[in-house]
């Protein structure tokens, strides 16, 4: 279903920058990434047969959401302590350094901390605009709708009805734990995980054998906090079941 492209393709995006960032090339794997972006955009120009697919009520509420996002956070300035302990200051590093921190970066308290989310961060911002905190605000409230995405697939049957219960539980995730206005992961993190199940049962109710496309969000769950574990060993545990 196309309502999980986006997540697999930002979570994609985060295993390959994660990679490059332990090689020390995160710089040039953004390059990378954006310009096969572009060279499959215009390669996926022949199949424009195939374009009516994506006009859906989930695409529609996942670009007016971007641009409301987008336009509230212009200007914007963090203002809460964890962002400045830890998860905006070790954005604000990488684009400063264009690598990883490391044991040398004594600015970063907090070094055990994965980075999952602020590398994503990163290679949106390092194509927007580098020096914008209002640009690492809306590259996170971006990965996060991309996870709830997924639930408008589930919006076929009555269609009115659920696709406004869905717009409702979307409104309440991005706001009920964690501003949208912070880089904290507490919100992403489970939406996450909720995603990769939704994805996985979605290829398990095909009866396949393989759930590689699961493999990018069970990994990105795990990058972008430690406790993300937990919910890649559900996901593992699901698919071991299902073979047995």
């Amino acid at each position: 279903k196309v309502e999980f492209l986006p997540a697999i393709t930002f979570t994609g995006q985060i295993c390959l920058l994660f990679l490059a960032g332990l090689l020390n090339l995160l710089s040039i794997a953004t390059i990378g990434i954006f310009l096969l972006g572009l060279l499959l955009t215009f390669i996926s120009l022949k199949e424009h047969e195939n374009y009516h697919d994506f006009f859906c009520s989930g695409y529609l509420f996942f670009i007016a959401a971007c641009l409301y996002f987008l336009i509230l956070f212009k200007g914007q300035v963090f203002k809460s302590y964890d962002n400045f302990s830890h998860w905006a200051l070790v954005v604000k590093q990488m684009l400063l350094t264009n690598r990883f921190p490391t044991w040398k970066d004594s600015i970063i308290l907090f070094q055990s901390y994965p980075l999952g989310s602020s590398v994503f961060i990163y290679y949106v911002c390092r194509i927007i605009s580098p020096i914008s905190e209002g640009c690492q605000m809306f590259a996170q409230t971006m990965l996060s709708i991309s996870m709830i995405l997924p639930l408008f697939s589930y919006a076929k049957k009555n269609k009115i009805t659920n696709t406004i219960l869905v717009i409702g539980s979307a409104v309440f995730l991005l706001s009920f734990n964690i501003a949208p206005n912070s880089l904290l992961v507490d919100t992403l993190l489970p939406l996450v995980g909720i995603s990769g199940f939704l994805l996985l049962e979605e290829e398990l109710s095909k009866e396949k054998k393989t759930t590689w496309c699961v493999i990018p969000l069970a990994i990105s769950v795990s990058l972008i906090k430690n406790s993300g574990v937990f919910f890649w060993a559900l996901m593992a545990a699901k698919i071991l079941f299902f073979w047995i």
